[in-house]
């Protein structure tokens, strides 16, 4: 009762244009006809690494995953990194619209639950945050995304949040070179000592710059026994570094 009425004060809106959004609608119904229709989805022609959108749809691989060695399998984005999917991230990340993950992390689940059926995910992992900036922000929109991404599939997955965490307070990665960004993540994640390795683990997180975060944590799961790892996010940049 109490969620209703404060859904009448303050009704449930698209991500992506502030839109308003029936309060009987389903959580991942609630980006708009028109967004869903004219965002920059990534359904084909993606690098077969990273995901990222190919512009020479003759290729398999874009000039990053072809130059560098990842520790991760593969890995998948919703959208390419546009003016507007970066908004509505950025609200999500810093102005508590904590909903917009668990919108964002039901359309992961939708968008690629027969890629997580190929890929046999078992255990699903946030990117995590250090401590300091969970402080700061009260919460890690890894998390929420993550929470909603294994809410969708029923039981069949596992959420580990406490797994991956960070040793390292790294400076926003925003405008580093990537020297730059590999010296700031070299020794970034941790594994819990008692964690029991999982075969095929599933990392989450917002956006995919150049992937040395979902590279460095891949890297500490394998070192501890990982299989597979496989990255989700919401976004990835067009462009190659």
């Amino acid at each position: 009762m109490y969620t209703r009425v404060l859904s009448l004060v303050y009704p449930p809106v698209c991500p992506f244009c502030n839109r308003v959004q029936s309060i009987d609608s389903r959580i991942e119904d609630r980006i708009c006809h028109s967004c869903m229709d004219t965002l920059p989805w990534i359904i084909d022609a993606y690098c077969m690494r990273c995901g990222k959108k190919l512009q020479d749809q003759s290729m398999e691989y874009c000039r990053d995953c072809s130059r560098n060695h990842y520790a991760f399998t593969e890995g998948r984005a919703l959208f390419v990194h546009t003016e507007k999917v970066a908004q509505a991230i950025y609200l999500l990340k810093f102005h508590h619209h904590k909903e917009y993950g668990q919108i964002l992390g039901s359309t992961l689940a939708k968008q690629f639950c027969n890629t997580m059926r190929r890929w046999k995910v078992t255990e699903v992992i946030p990117i995590p945050l250090h401590y300091k900036k969970y402080r700061m922000r009260g919460y890690n929109q890894a998390e929420l995304i993550a929470s909603a991404l294994v809410n969708e599939s029923k039981g069949v997955l596992s959420l580990n949040n406490d797994t991956v965490y960070r040793v390292k307070h790294t400076k926003p990665q925003k405008g580093m070179k990537i020297s730059q960004r590999n010296r700031n993540l070299t020794g970034a994640f941790a594994i819990r000592k008692d964690w029991v390795p999982c075969e095929r683990v599933l990392l989450v997180d917002d956006i995919y710059t150049t992937g040395i975060t979902l590279n460095a944590c891949a890297e500490a799961l394998k070192l501890k026994g990982a299989k597979r790892v496989t990255g989700f996010t919401l976004a990835i940049a067009l462009k190659d570094y």
